[in-house]
């Protein structure tokens, strides 16, 4: 095999490089969207139009009719900047870290609000309680109701559940990128054209 001595073009040189370089074409696929402004073309335009209606359905799909979708979509895209998902499977692995964790942060709202109802019910009903500082309060009222209620319970088990899909989706989405990308050429190397 020769080489020939003329310069190579960028797109050359990166192909080249990719075949030498342990870098995965996801990776490559992931730096060149970072530096995208958007799509230009009327094509691309329709199908980022498309991107949205996808982000609306999850966001229907996961969202409570009393929590903000957009708050939700935020999010979504929150992580998809951080994480650039360059596949069907990484994009659908970002979307379960963000729909676990906008159900962490749904029963952390629960657990506070009802903490706070129990509060405010504890303090009118027990008059002297109102005199105690807040620790007392507070200690009082979730004495009340975790004898009454097990639903603190129910809340910290959803929670631990949505901190184990949270951290099993990042784990998958890590491993997925460190995994050996297979060869392209199916092992035959570069010059065998």
């Amino acid at each position: 095999m020769f080489h020939w001595n003329r310069k190579k073009s960028n797109h050359q040189t990166e192909a080249t490089n990719m075949s030498e370089n342990p870098e995965s074409r996801a990776d490559i696929s992931r730096r060149n969207g970072a530096k995208s402004k958007g799509p230009i073309s009327r094509e691309g335009r329709e199908n980022s139009a498309k991107n949205s209606l996808k982000h609306g359905l999850l966001a229907r799909t996961v969202v409570l009719h009393n929590e903000s979708k957009d708050r939700f979509v935020r999010l979504l895209r929150s992580l998809q900047a951080q994480f650039q998902p360059a596949t069907p499977v990484e994009r659908q692995l970002v979307e379960t870290l963000a729909v676990a964790r906008w159900r962490q942060l749904r029963t952390w709202g629960l657990e506070k609000s009802a903490i706070g109802y129990q509060l405010r019910h504890s303090t009118s009903t027990t008059p002297d309680l109102a005199t105690e500082d807040d620790v007392t309060q507070t200690t009082v009222a979730l004495r009340d109701f975790t004898s009454t209620s097990r639903y603190l319970d129910h809340i910290s088990h959803a929670e631990t559940r949505f901190d184990r899909q949270y951290d099993r989706a990042l784990r998958r989405l890590l491993s997925l990128r460190n995994r050996p990308q297979a060869d392209p050429s199916g092992g035959l190397g570069r010059d065998a054209a």
